[in-house]
Parts: structure tokens; sequence; C-alpha cells
């Protein structure tokens, strides 16, 4: 296939809906949604900057079909919050509404270059690879399964560092970012991955460095042996699985 329309489009997407549009316009369209008056000036600059990029005559109509999807998308995504959310604009709302934009320049600028035939040819032999479905599998398995597979692993030191303590001692364990560990662990599985499967064993050791360094504040005091030591076992038992993870995909793929 030919991208070179598709990642134009994309690149004048990403301009116009975060570089150019200020904070202010996208929190008045969220909360007034068609009756924001900023939400017609991003529409505006989003079609011309499409243009700008594109630079192309002939594909002024499918410009202008792409700009008002983004509008009324834009404008939907404002009233839902406006209606039902009062405002708050969460992020499963945002991701869809960036998933709609994203899917909409794919849709149309396939259909525009006429290569519609190519894409499902690929979209084909993607979805009959068997990489594509190992590196799946393994991206899956490396996210939640892992995490409660060392969840159950751990569970004993888990409970005897969560045993009943004093009221000071609680609040201040229990001070952390809800769910951030969790996300922590999934987000250092998946580069881990990554890395293995790319051959970039050295990254690794970065990782696990940088890691050792934001932990070292927390874990400093003597007293902290216990939650030190698992720290230390959840680490290892993630890094671990991971990295066979990375190398039997590899192993199956070569």
């Amino acid at each position: 296939m030919d991208y070179i329309l598709l990642i134009r489009l994309i690149l004048a997407h990403l301009i116009s809906d975060f570089v150019l549009q200020p904070t202010k316009w996208a929190k008045d369209k969220d909360s007034k949604g068609f009756k924001s008056p900023f939400l017609y000036w991003h529409v505006l600059v989003t079609g011309i900057t499409a243009m700008l990029l594109v630079w192309d005559t002939n594909y002024l109509l499918p410009i202008v079909i792409l700009t008002f999807i983004h509008g009324l998308t834009d404008g939907i995504k404002g009233e839902l919050n406006k209606r039902f959310l009062h405002g708050s604009s969460p992020v499963y709302l945002f991701v869809t509404d960036q998933f709609i934009h994203l899917l909409t320049i794919c849709t149309i600028g396939i259909l525009i270059t006429n290569q519609s035939c190519i894409f499902n040819n690929e979209l084909m032999l993607l979805l009959n690879s068997q990489k594509f479905w190992l590196y799946l599998l393994g991206y899956t398995w490396i996210t939640i399964p892992i995490a409660v597979i060392i969840g159950k692993m751990t569970e004993g030191w888990s409970n005897e560092l969560n045993a009943p303590q004093s009221t000071i001692a609680a609040k201040k364990e229990k001070s952390g970012l809800t769910n951030a560990g969790k996300w922590i662990g999934i987000i250092e599985r998946v580069l881990i991955l990554t890395f293995v499967l790319n051959l970039q064993f050295a990254a690794i050791g970065f990782m696990l460095t940088a890691k050792s360094v934001f932990r070292f504040g927390d874990l400093k005091d003597g007293k902290d042996h216990k939650k030190t030591e698992y720290i230390i076992i959840g680490t290892f038992l993630s890094f671990m699985l991971s990295i066979l993870t990375g190398i039997a995909i590899n192993y199956l793929t070569t």
C-alpha cells in the first residue's frame, strides 16, 4: 500500500487536535458541545491544516467530509460530557473520540486512493500470519494474566505485609495512587517483551537500574526489609516471565 496520504492526514490530525488546539478550546467544547464557538474554530483549523499538508485540490471534497465528521464527533463528545458526565471528560471517552478520528481518516484515505482491495489483501495476510497471533498472545499474556499469577505466587508475603498495623503506618502504606502499581507492572512487562523481541537486552538492564533508583528513596530505611524483599521478588518474577515469553516467541518465529 501507498501510505503517504494516510501519513499526511494523520499528521494533520495530530497537529490540529493537539498542537494547535489550546486547552481553553478543548475544555469549552467538552462543557458546551455544539454550543461552543471554539468547536467551529477547531473544525476550521482542522480542515485548513489537512489541506495544507495534503496540498492537492483533488482531495478537497474528501477533506471537507473528513473535517465535517471530525467536528460532528467532537460535538457529540461535548454533548455527552455536558448532559451525562457534567464536563468531566473521562479517559475512555477521549480514547473513543481519538479512535473514531483515526478510523475515519484511515477509511477515507483508503477509499479515495482506491486501495481498498490492497488493504483487504494485506489485512488477510496479517490475520493469517503466525507471527501476528504469537505477538498478540504474548502481549495479552504479559498484562493481566501474569499479574494474577505473580499475585498468587506472592500472596503469602502480601498478607504478611498487610497484617494489622498502627493507624499512622496504615495511612502511610495506603498513600500511593490507586492501581498505579498494577499499571506500572503492565507497562514494565510490555517494554521488556518489546526489548526482547527486538533483541535489545541492554535496554532491559537500563530499565532495571532506573527502577532501582526510583525505589531506593522509599526502601532505604532498615525497617522496610520485608517490603524491599517483597518488591524485589515481584520485580524479578515480572522480569523473568516477560523475558521467557519473549525468548519463546523469538524461538517460534525463527
